[in-house]
Parts: structure tokens; sequence; C-alpha cells
């Protein structure tokens, strides 16, 4: 992780937030799946991560798709972040690639902070 790019990251991360959620309120479990999503990549590499999140929690794969598409605007646009970091991968630019997944993850993480997380119905069921 790169304090610096997650640093970078942070304003377009929240301005992404505030987009996807422009009444201030989140769901709380999506910070620990953010969370949960930097554990995934480091434990089982970059594309079984996002393969899994994909299809399990595709909002937290929205979030990083646009924030990767806000960082290299002009770049890959259209394309899916799996076929990507499938792409860096293939060029032999894995770790950069995974740095850069941590970095945008942890900014998110951070982000999260700024909003009102609050518990869904479902969640408060649960107990």
């Amino acid at each position: 992780m790169d304090q610096y790019h997650v640093e970078e990251m942070f304003g377009d991360a929240s301005k992404i937030l505030k987009e996807m959620y422009p009444d201030g309120r989140i769901d709380r479990m999506k910070r620990s799946k953010m969370s949960a999503f930097g554990a995934a990549v480091l434990m089982g590499g970059p594309l079984p991560a996002i393969s899994y999140y994909t299809s399990n929690e595709p909002d937290i794969i929205t979030l990083l798709d646009k924030l990767y598409h806000k960082r290299h605007a002009g770049r890959a646009d259209g394309v899916r972040l799996f076929d990507i970091v499938n792409d860096q991968i293939g060029q032999h630019h894995k770790d950069q690639i995974t740095e850069e997944l941590l970095d945008m993850s942890v900014s998110f993480k951070m982000a999260f902070n700024l909003y009102d997380l609050v518990e869904t119905d479902t969640q408060a069921q649960g107990r």
C-alpha cells in the first residue's frame, strides 16, 4: 500500500460515493466488504477476488471500476475491471495492478467514514 496514492485517490473515492449515495447514507456492511476485498486480493489474487465480488458483491466492483476509470480517463473506457486486471497481469504488471487495487480499496474504506453508515433492515432482523 502506498500512502501517497491512497490519499491521492481519496477525493475521487469520496466523489464517487457521493454520486452513488446522494443521500449520504451507506450500508455499514459496504465498508467491511471493501476491507474484505483487499484481504481477498492479498490472499487469493486479484482475478479470483474480482470474480467472486462481481458475482456476490457487485456494488464493490462498481465502486472500484468507477475509481479506476476516473483515474485513468480515456484509457480502457467501457472495459470491465476484470479484463483490465487480466490484461495487466498478462503484461507482467501483476504487482502494480495488485497495489493499485489495494490502494483503491483503502481509499474507499477511508472515504466511507465521511458518510452516515447505517444498518439495513436485513442486518437489524438478523440480530
